[in-house]
C-alpha cells in the first residue's frame, strides 16, 4: 500500500486545550481527578474518593471532564472549592489541560475484558458498540496514567474494600482518622465484589459471565495501564463490517456480484500512539475478468496509505504499510472497495495484523 504524507496536517493538533488551563482551580490540594474506563468500578471508586474529600474538607464538587465544551468550561469556572472531577472517557483535549496542570490524577486499573463486560451490563448494549467505547474510553485513560502526576489505582475485587479506600486516601493526603471513620461506618471489611454488588446489582451477572471471543482478543491487546505496551495484534476479523446494509460483522467470504462499491469496512478501534505496520492476507475465488479490488487505512482521521489490485484467477495476495499515529483519539480503519461491477467471484479476508514498530 502506498503511504501519504501527512506532516503538513499533523502540527495542527497540538495544543488546542492549552487556552483552556486558567479554568481550573488554583488549589491543587483540594482538586483531584479520577480516571477510569466507564465502569460501576470507576463510579464505585469514585463514590469513594468524594466521601472522604467531604469528611476532610467539609465539602466536594464532582464535575464531568471528558472533553472542553462550553458546557465544561463553565462548570471549571464555577470551581473554587474541594473538587472531583471525573474522566471516563477523556479526549486529547482534556489529557492536554490535565498535562498541563499540578493536579492528582488517579487512575483505576481495570482490565479492558472485565470493564467490557461490566459496561453491558450497565448500558445493555451489544459486543461490538462496547468494545469501540472502550476501546476510545482506554486511549484516554493510557494517556492520563503516563502523566507524571498520575498514581495507579489498583482494585482487586476479592479484597476487602478498605483496601481499595486506602490506596485512594493515600493518593488526595486524606488524613488516617478519616479514612478508618469512613472504613466503619460503611462496613467497608467486606469483599470489594460484595461492596460493588450492593451498589451495582447487575455486575453481579458479569462476574458470573464468561465473556466472548471478541473481548478477550482485544483484552489481550489494550492490557493495563501498567502493562508493557502492545507490540503485535492480529486483529479479531469479527471486528471488521460488512459495508453494504444490514452492516454485518465480517464472517466469510464476500460475492463481489454487482456495481462497483464498498465491501468492507471498520473496526473503528482505536491504537495507541506511535509507528505501526499493517498486513493484511486476502484470497480471491473467481476467474479474474478484469475485477480491480482498491484499499485505504485511515487513521488520525485521515487517509495514511491506498492501493489497488487487479484480481487474477484464484489468486492470494498479502498487502503492507507502514504508517504513524500521532492522534490516537481518531479510530482505525481498513477499508475495501471494488473498483467496477463485477459479474462474479468472492473474496476472503484470511487476517490483518499490526505490528508495533518502535
Amino acid at each position: 500500500m502506498q503511504p501519504i504524507d501527512s506532516e503538513a496536517q499533523s502540527g495542527a493538533r497540538a495544543g488546542q486545550a492549552g487556552s483552556s488551563l486558567a479554568l481550573l482551580p488554583r488549589t491543587p490540594e483540594q482538586f483531584g481527578v479520577i480516571c477510569g474506563l466507564p465502569t460501576s468500578l470507576t463510579y464505585l471508586a469514585t463514590d469513594f474518593a468524594r466521601d472522604l474529600m467531604q469528611r476532610a474538607h467539609g465539602s466536594c464538587e464532582m464535575i464531568g471532564l471528558n472533553d472542553l465544551s462550553p458546557a465544561t468550561q463553565d462548570k471549571l469556572n464555577q470551581v473554587y472549592g474541594p473538587t472531583l472531577a471525573l474522566a471516563e472517557v477523556a479526549n486529547g483535549d482534556v489529557v492536554n489541560l490535565v498535562a498541563s496542570s499540578r493536579f492528582r490524577v488517579l487512575v483505576i486499573e481495570q482490565g479492558y475484558t472485565e470493564a467490557c463486560q461490566s459496561f453491558m451490563s450497565l448500558r445493555k448494549s451489544s459486543e461490538l458498540d462496547t468494545a469501540r467505547a472502550m476501546a476510545f474510553a482506554q486511549i484516554g485513560r493510557h494517556a492520563l496514567a503516563e502523566l507524571p502526576a498520575a498514581v495507579l489505582i489498583r482494585a482487586q475485587l476479592n479484597s476487602q474494600a478498605r483496601h481499595l479506600v486506602h490506596e485512594i486516601a493515600d493518593s488526595l493526603n486524606i488524613p488516617p482518622a478519616v479514612v478508618g471513620s469512613m472504613i466503619e461506618e460503611r462496613d467497608l471489611h467486606r469483599q470489594l465484589i460484595e461492596v460493588l454488588v450492593q451498589h451495582f446489582p447487575s455486575d453481579a451477572d458479569e462476574v458470573s459471565s464468561d465473556p466472548g471471543a471478541l473481548l478477550q482478543d482485544l483484552g489481550a491487546f489494550y492490557g493495563l495501564p501498567s502493562s508493557p505496551p502492545p507490540t503485535h495484534w492480529r486483529l479479531p476479523l469479527a471486528a471488521m463490517i460488512e459495508a453494504p446494509p444490514p452492516h454485518l460483522p465480517l464472517s466469510g467470504a464476500i460475492d463481489l456480484l454487482g456495481p462497483a462499491r464498498q465491501l468492507i469496512c471498520g473496526p473503528y478501534l482505536y491504537i495507541p500512539r506511535g509507528r505501526w505496520k499493517l498486513i493484511a492476507r486476502l484470497s480471491y475465488k473467481g476467474t479474474g475478468s478484469g475485477d480491480t479490488l482498491e484499499f485505504d487505512l485511515t487513521a488520525d482521521n485521515e487517509v495514511k496509505a491506498t492501493s489497488r489490485h487487479l484480481l487474477f484467477e484464484n489468486a492470494s495476495m498479502e498487502l503492507s504499510s507502514e504508517f504513524e499515529i500521532i492522534d490516537p483519539f481518531h479510530p482505525f480503519e481498513f477499508r475495501t472497495f471494488l473498483s467496477a461491477g463485477s459479474i462474479g467471484g468472492s473474496i476472503i479476508i484470511e487476517a490483518v495484523e499490526l505490528r508495533a514498530l518502535n
